[in-house]
């Protein structure tokens, strides 16, 4: 084959290469698995019922605290759960919602599924079946291990919790 006619059949092969990967990455529209729900605008008034934590901080060796929230609800429906972003002493949304892992949410001891906001990324929505009247969520929070993941929390000495890193709560509310 000629020099000439090696570079024109790969030039075509590097086009079709090139133009193909595009189309080939895009295999559809990404969707959500349901439509989200508008996160409730704040109001001051009292949610509907005491909202229960337990803390489990015993595994100290990986700094990991487990979460047990009871949450009360009042209606079947779409529910917003809120990572708290606006922490006391910090001068923007800087809640650290990278720190929860292995979020679950039942309801009289079922597992229900839950979509996380992909644009209010500390919102969590779940649909609170008929007949419930409470949610129970559990989730483990990942405390740094040492000071250069942040301020540390629990030692073999101490246990320093920060309330608003250990919880959910109901959109709608303050």
């Amino acid at each position: 084959m000629r020099p000439s006619a090696r570079l024109l059949v790969s030039a075509c092969a590097a086009a079709l290469l090139f133009g193909s990967a595009p189309a080939l990455a895009q295999v559809g529209t990404p969707a959500l698995p349901v439509a989200l729900a508008p996160i409730p605008t704040p109001r001051d008034a009292p949610y509907p019922g005491v909202i229960g934590i337990e803390l489990d901080a015993t595994d100290i060796d990986r700094r990991i605290v487990s979460v047990k929230q009871t949450i009360p609800v009042t209606a079947p429906g779409p529910l917003v759960l809120l990572y708290p972003e606006w922490i006391p002493g910090n001068h923007g949304p800087v809640g650290p919602v990278d720190d929860i892992a292995d979020l679950q949410i039942t309801a009289n001891g079922q597992p229900l599924r839950w979509v996380r906001n992909t644009v209010q990324t500390t919102a969590f929505q779940v649909e609170v079946p008929a007949g419930v009247s409470s949610l129970e969520v559990t989730f483990k929070w990942l405390t740094p291990i040492d000071g250069s993941q942040g301020r540390v929390v629990i030692t073999d000495e101490m246990l320093n919790i920060q309330w608003e890193k250990a919880l959910l709560y109901p959109a709608g509310y303050y």
